[in-house]
């Protein structure tokens, strides 16, 4: 069973990317198809895709992209205060950042679909909440949807923000420490904030301690896909399955276990 959960979008060297928008059905439904070229396995994750894609007869036109700096303004010049419903899909990149940081902050009505064997995964995307922001994890992944920690508001304080929680929670002691016994207890909240804040950043280190790994290749993901837009499960779809998981063996990226 697949379990969807937010996440997106970048892998460590993806010197080499593009960008698809496409038209299905005669609607414009832009679809950014974003990949490094450095990797077999990518390859072979576009190829399945692609052609899933060509069967369902989707048009697309591609720019390529060098960099990540080039990326985040390549999509800030698509998306800049576009209204049309969009659909940006990640291979095998994007798993360890958070997709939409990637997007201008006036865009909307953007959807992020990561397909990404980078292992950890940022812990943002485990939001049962959020479907616009997607990370495609199956059950048989080494690493399990509860060995990621749940997507907290804690996670997007600014460091301003962590900062002002810290000098309000250091103004709560030193009223606490001037005050006489005669005197109304002075509030916690700012220290429980600040207990708060550094228990998850406890648990955030305990999780990337863990270390970097690489879970299910991203062919093998998008193999239930790959067939339910071709019709068919043929040599075609488990072909490029059969690359990515070699791909993963020769380069030691896959365990034993695994």
């Amino acid at each position: 069973r697949r379990q969807p959960h937010a996440a997106l979008a970048d892998s460590d060297n993806p010197s080499r990317t593009v960008i698809a928008t496409c038209y299905i059905g005669g609607v414009l439904l832009h679809l950014l198809v974003i990949l490094p070229f450095d990797r077999l396995d990518c390859a072979a994750s576009s190829f399945l895709l692609q052609a899933g894609l060509k069967m369902q007869d989707v048009h697309y036109s591609t720019y390529p992209v060098d960099n990540y700096s080039e990326l985040r303004s390549t999509l800030h010049a698509l998306l800049e205060g576009s209204q049309e419903l969009r659909t940006v899909v990640l291979v095998n990149c994007g798993a360890g950042h958070f997709a939409r940081d990637l997007q201008p902050a006036s865009t909307q009505g953007v959807r992020f679909v990561v397909v990404d064997s980078h292992r950890p995964v940022c812990p943002k995307y485990n939001d049962a909440d959020d479907i616009e922001c997607v990370l495609l994890l199956d059950e048989d992944d080494p690493l399990s949807l509860q060995q990621i920690p749940l997507a907290s508001d804690l996670d997007r304080l600014s460091e301003e923000q962590r900062q002002a929680i810290i000098d309000e929670a250091e103004r709560e002691d030193q009223e606490e420490e001037a005050q006489s016994q005669d005197e109304q207890p002075v509030s916690r909240e700012w220290r429980d904030k600040l207990r708060a804040l550094r228990a998850r950043d406890r648990l955030l280190a305990d999780y990337f301690d863990m270390g970097s790994s690489y879970g299910k290749p991203s062919p093998l993901v998008l193999q239930p896909l790959a067939e339910e837009l071709a019709g068919r499960a043929d040599l075609s779809v488990l072909w490029p399955c059969c690359v990515g998981v070699t791909d993963q063996w020769v380069h030691q990226r896959v365990s034993t276990e695994h």
